[in-house]
């Protein structure tokens, strides 16, 4: 994958060393493969918070049946807490893909 990443990278660069409408096409495929890029990121992070929280959910709910006599069903907000910072990370604080191109 990372070979044809680089050969397609080559590509666009000679197309952009030449002037002309190809120029211009290759600079807006660039521009909208770097947006969809973005999104792809902006996305996962989201994703990924979300599995996160709901795997540490589901571990309190486990250890809470099996070891409910002590407070061990806790360690379970250790994956729900960081799945909630990565949610919120992702929803709010990180650069909306719209807003990086301008």
């Amino acid at each position: 994958m990372r070979k044809a990443s680089c050969y397609k990278h080559e590509t666009y660069k000679k197309l952009v060393e030449h002037s002309g409408e190809s120029s211009d096409t290759v600079r807006s495929l660039i521009r909208e493969e770097a947006l969809q890029e973005s999104r792809r990121r902006v996305e996962g992070l989201r994703l990924g918070g979300m599995i996160t929280f709901v795997t540490g959910i589901g571990v309190m709910i486990f250890l809470y049946a099996l070891a409910d006599e002590q407070n061990v069903y806790l360690v379970g907000l250790i994956p729900a807490l960081i799945g909630l910072v990565l949610m919120f990370y992702g929803f709010f604080l990180v650069k909306k893909p719209d807003e990086i191109q301008g």
